[in-house]
């Protein structure tokens, strides 16, 4: 199996201050927190913590999921009629959209 070079030479891992300017993130603290709480993951390299370009990915995507989840929370939280069903939150995970299900219409 041959591995190739990524086409735009970017690299695939990335310190923890090369990481804090890919996220715009001023803390190195912030980043260890990420990483310890596994919402940033991260490979260990000898002693240093590296992070996967896919991984600085997947956090941006998660940030947008949430974005998007609380949007649509505060839209719902405006008009809980037509809504059946209760929504339950475990362990502060995000709930997926599909956990609050329109009432059925008789029309």
């Amino acid at each position: 199996m041959t591995l190739t070079a990524p086409e735009h030479d970017a690299p695939l891992l990335y310190c923890v201050p090369d990481a804090m300017r890919f996220l715009s993130i001023k803390s190195k603290n912030t980043i260890y927190d990420l990483m310890r709480t596994g919402r940033l993951r991260s490979v260990k390299e000898g002693r240093a913590r590296k992070i996967r370009l896919s991984a600085l990915h997947e956090y941006v995507a998660l940030l947008e999921r949430e974005a998007g989840e609380q949007q649509g929370a505060s839209a719902a939280a405006g008009a809980t009629v037509g809504f059946i069903g209760t929504t339950s939150v475990s362990a502060g995970l995000p709930q997926p959209a599909s956990a609050m299900t329109p009432a059925a219409s008789g029309s």
